[in-house]
């Protein structure tokens, strides 16, 4: 995700805080950034936008007037353990969420957005919580 700098700094800590990833290794490219880990694997890059550089159409130019963003993607789905301790943080950090049961797929999942309005899906096995 290419953001702002404020936006950067909410997304990281609302990655951290609430999805449990936590900032990893990430090579010194010249632009300001973090790569975010779930265990040992880097699963989302954050980037800072260069001064002066516009963010795209629909996109907001910075918190907390976050609007809908024109993208072809709708959301990304993470497959994920603990449903429990899932709820209780999206929960303790205020985030709206939607619990779906997929009972042919064996999945329970949560739905929500991070602060820049990005669509989050956490797919947990039913024997999970379910």
């Amino acid at each position: 995700m290419r953001v702002s700098a404020p936006e950067l700094d909410a997304l990281r800590g609302f990655y951290c805080d609430v999805l449990g990833l936590s900032v990893g290794a990430r090579p010194s490219f010249q632009s300001a950034g973090v790569w975010l880990y779930a265990g040992e694997s880097p699963v989302i890059h954050l980037t800072q936008m260069n001064s002066g550089e516009v963010a795209a159409p629909g996109s907001p130019q910075s918190l907390p007037e976050v609007e809908a963003r024109r993208s072809a993607i709708d959301h990304i789905a993470l497959a994920s353990e603990d449903l429990n301790e899932a709820v209780r943080r999206l929960t303790s950090h205020g985030v709206a969420y939607t619990r779906t049961e997929a009972p042919a797929a064996g999945e329970i999942q949560l739905f929500f957005r991070d602060p820049s309005g990005n669509g989050i899906e956490l797919i947990f096995p039913m024997r999970d919580g379910g």
